[in-house]
């Protein structure tokens, strides 16, 4: 079972379905395809829901530049030790890296 479903409040009807299991894009290019069906505590049970979920379409970020000349400014000493550079991105599949000038 890759998915389940879970109520989105304390009170109320409103669920939403989680995916339990990392989702390859890449092996299911056009999306995936859920039936959902109720079933209460007497055993009613609801018409069958068919669910799509698109494909999430992945871009590759691209940056204008291959290299950014960067100058940290910082209240300290010439040729102090930077410990720690910190870039914020919401993007999750991107890295960083501080090269020092040769």
């Amino acid at each position: 079972n890759s998915f389940e479903i879970i109520p989105l409040g304390v009170q109320g009807n409103d669920f939403q379905v989680i995916s339990t299991k990392r989702i390859v894009w890449s092996e299911n290019p056009f999306g995936l395809n859920l039936s959902l069906q109720a079933k209460d505590r007497i055993n009613s049970v609801s018409p069958v829901a068919q669910v799509h979920i698109p494909a999430n379409l992945y871009t590759p970020l691209v940056f204008l530049e291959d290299t950014y000349i960067v100058t940290l400014s910082e209240f300290s000493p010439p040729k102090s030790h930077v410990v720690k550079v910190s870039v914020t991105s919401f993007y999750q599949n991107v890295t960083f890296s501080i090269k020092n000038n040769p």
